[in-house]
């Protein structure tokens, strides 16, 4: 990064900001590599130097019209078209419910026989039961983020969100109170995107 500026400041002078582009796969960018930059600014009396990651990216392309994501992209993608579950996404919800701190539950995981009688059991209506069944058929695609993650995450995960549901359960919800207290607990912003993808984590747990 350093000898990137050095090259940077040969060709473009003076710099007052400078924005390094990196690849962190959604996970956040490492300590040292923050303060490097923040030496880089200090050293050269930078207004501004920072980090660029996809997330930022995105955040900067979804800011622009129609007509100017096609001109960078080279196609605007289609909402109806979209069939897979966005890992970015998926990867901060599940980065989330990793770090919540629940208190330790003991209640037996409750097996039922079937999705309909799941439903039932949990007196969910019409609305939480179509949220599930669309979730549902998004579980290969977190099936796959899951298994290119380890067998831990993947228990752990499962165990997070059953904890989840023990203390809200025992909270006194029920029905569609208990449904949309577990998705608000384990979506760390109140976003459809976030939601969603955690409707599909709970989604592949309750048929389990």
């Amino acid at each position: 990064m350093e000898k990137d500026f050095d090259g940077l400041i040969k060709k473009w002078n003076p710099v007052n900001e400078f924005f390094f582009v990196v690849n962190d796969k959604y996970k956040g960018v490492n300590a040292d590599c923050e303060i490097i930059i923040q030496k880089i600014k200090k050293t050269h009396n930078l207004l501004k130097a920072a980090f660029k990651t996809p997330k930022d990216l995105e955040n900067i392309l979804f800011t622009l019209t129609d007509d100017q994501i096609i001109s960078v992209t080279g196609y605007l993608p289609d909402p109806m078209k979209i069939k897979k579950l966005d890992f970015s996404i998926l990867n901060e919800i599940i980065v989330y419910i990793m770090q919540l701190h629940l208190p330790q539950v003991n209640d037996s995981e409750m097996i039922l026989p079937d999705w309909d009688e799941k439903v039932k059991f949990n007196k969910l209506t019409s609305l939480p039961s179509l949220y599930l069944n669309n979730g549902y058929f998004q579980i290969g695609a977190l099936d796959e983020y899951l298994k290119n993650n380890g067998d831990f995450m993947a228990e752990e995960l499962k165990e997070k969100m059953r904890q989840i549901y023990i203390v809200e359960k025992l909270d006194g919800k029920s029905g569609d109170d208990l449904f949309w207290a577990v998705v608000n607990k384990a979506a760390p912003k109140a976003e459809s995107p976030l939601q969603s993808a955690v409707i599909v984590i709970m989604a592949k747990y309750f048929e389990t």
